[in-house]
């Protein structure tokens, strides 16, 4: 995989060079594009250990311009590890723990906080009885009670006691 960096670090050659994002109107917004390639690459990497450009196109219905010129965008973001072979083999071969972060198949404290919400009110709706039903709607209003901001700093101290 390679090297893991966070795509704003201060020690990359990129942020000593920083100038301000350029806005307007003739600035294209690619964030929504470059995501969906980001997850389809993703998806194909977790798989198969890589994703080829053609595979990527194919999911999210880009041409091959606009795989190659979203690989290289999320490349200079410190997001993946692509291969560029000349254009008729492009893809990924690695994605970063930012890219995976991004695609939201790394756990961060908001969408391991919104999972564990979600099992929960899953929890609600498959019990078997209605009695259970009530005492899970009870536990889940209870854990909702605590507030967002607590149950994502007791996510993100779970997750770390799992990384350390």
């Amino acid at each position: 995989m390679g090297t893991a960096r966070h795509p704003r670090s201060p020690d990359t050659a990129r942020d000593r060079r920083y100038r301000p994002p350029v806005t307007g109107p003739d600035v294209p917004y690619v964030w929504p594009q470059d995501l969906s390639v980001l997850r389809s690459a993703t998806a194909h990497v977790l798989d198969k250990d890589w994703a080829s450009a053609a595979e990527i196109g194919t999911d999210t219905g880009l041409d091959d311009t606009q795989v190659d010129r979203s690989l290289r965008r999320l490349r200079d973001a410190g997001y993946i590890d692509p291969y560029f072979g000349g254009g008729w083999d492009n893809g990924v071969n690695a994605i970063t723990s930012y890219g995976l972060e991004a695609a939201g198949a790394w756990p961060t404290p908001d969408t391991h906080t919104d999972r564990l919400l979600a099992a929960l009110e899953q929890a609600v709706t498959d019990a078997p009885t209605e009695e259970e039903r009530s005492r899970r709607r009870k536990a889940l209003d209870a854990f909702r009670s605590f507030g967002r901001d607590l149950l994502v700093n007791a996510s993100g101290s779970a997750l770390g006691g799992l990384a350390g």
